[in-house]
């Protein structure tokens, strides 16, 4: 108990705290709520990662103690790279609402921007590889008129789908 004076461990505690409140919420959002309620949390989603996109980028630019780390925008988690994933679900959350018919189309593009720019500015190559896979992917699947088809399509487009596969001990030697 008497590390909890320290001035680090105590705001550590309240960022683990705080991470963890909205991992609960947003799974109990998922799990209870229909779709009206999860593209709420979803907005929301989007929102805070702005707002942590611009502190991070602030905080960056300024060179601030708090929030930049080792030359990397990280917001207020302990590692980039954590917080460059933290950022990839308001990339997919965006790339919903925006090909969706919406009026808002212009604040969402501003908003996939500035996360965009936060994912680049934490400088961690894993966010930015799985920024653009989820964002590809996402794109792909909605394409098509259903999840289950896409995956079909990629199965027929295999060329040799019929011919087993025979291995030889030589294969492994």
């Amino acid at each position: 108990m008497s590390h909890l004076y320290n001035e680090f461990v105590g705001f550590e505690l309240l960022t683990k705290t705080l991470a963890m409140a909205i991992s609960v919420i947003g799974a109990f959002v998922s799990m209870n709520s229909g779709q009206r309620h999860f593209e709420i949390f979803m907005k929301v989603y989007i929102f805070s990662c702005v707002i942590a996109s611009i502190l991070s980028t602030i905080g960056l630019l300024t060179q601030m103690d708090l929030l930049p780390w080792d030359g990397r925008a990280r917001r207020l988690v302990d590692d980039s790279n954590i917080y460059g994933l933290f950022l990839i679900p308001a990339v997919v959350f965006c790339a919903y609402f925006l090909s969706r018919d919406q009026d808002s189309k212009l604040v969402l593009s501003d908003a996939l921007a500035i996360v965009l720019l936060g994912i680049l500015l934490s400088f961690s190559r894993i966010a930015v590889v799985a920024a653009m896979f989820c964002f590809f992917t996402y794109v792909f699947i909605s394409q098509q008129p259903s999840p289950a088809a896409a995956v079909i399509d990629c199965w027929q487009d295999y060329p040799d789908r019929r011919r087993p596969v025979r291995l030889r001990q030589s294969d492994f030697c």
